[in-house]
């Protein structure tokens, strides 16, 4: 099986104006949608992201304060998944609670570099 990165992006613009137990039945959604993928053998690791950070640009590996995405457009975390397609992969990420929330899952394969164990 080859490894995909699910990158997830706003969907937590509202957590100011929801309540305990709304966000409490979201993270219930999280954690099934995270049994069923373990059950499956799909899911590694999954990590979620604090805000800001810092950005390197160019050859001089400029310093900047940021990144200063709007919310919507802010990556939250990641999902590390093994699936056996570029589509079994987006099927997985379907059911990715994020998007009940308005939020986007964006898949992307990982590259295998040198030779695999």
């Amino acid at each position: 099986m080859a490894e995909y990165l699910l990158i997830l992006s706003g969907g937590d613009e509202d957590l100011d104006t929801v309540s305990p137990d709304e966000i409490e039945a979201h993270m219930g959604q999280y954690m099934a949608w995270v049994k069923a993928l373990t059950d499956a053998g799909h899911y590694k690791d999954a990590r979620p992201l604090e805000h800001g950070g810092r950005t390197l640009t160019g050859r001089d590996g400029e310093v900047l304060d940021g990144p200063f995405a709007e919310t919507k457009e802010a990556i939250s975390g990641f999902f590390l998944l093994e699936a056996e397609s570029l589509e079994q992969a987006t099927e997985l990420a379907r059911g990715c609670p994020n998007l009940t929330v308005d939020g986007s899952v964006v898949v992307r394969p990982i590259r295998v570099l040198g030779p695999q164990a």
